[in-house]
């Protein structure tokens, strides 16, 4: 019984970790879309460090907690994406 209830345990941990994953993403690329339509004056960094306080803002409503770090390597992820679109 505590084997299972300690591999249970571990795969619900795994489960939670691919879903908050998931959906820093989905945030992240919700963000980056409406940055760049509301603000066409501005460009770069300035659309980078608008779409991560949007993104932690709605991130914080959800109670997952995302590093800044980590935050602007899936912000330069999903902007990329969007590029390769673009071509």
């Amino acid at each position: 019984v505590a084997i299972g209830g300690y591999v249970s345990l571990q795969v619900k941990k795994l489960y939670n970790k691919y879903v908050d994953n998931q959906v820093k993403k989905d945030v992240v690329r919700t963000c980056v879309n409406a940055v760049e339509q509301l603000y066409k004056d501005i460009h770069g960094d300035e659309k980078k460090h608008q779409a991560m306080i949007y993104a932690t803002k709605v991130l914080w409503q959800y109670g997952i907690e995302v590093t800044d770090q980590e935050l602007g390597l899936i912000v330069e992820s999903i902007v990329n994406e969007i590029n390769k679109d673009k071509k």
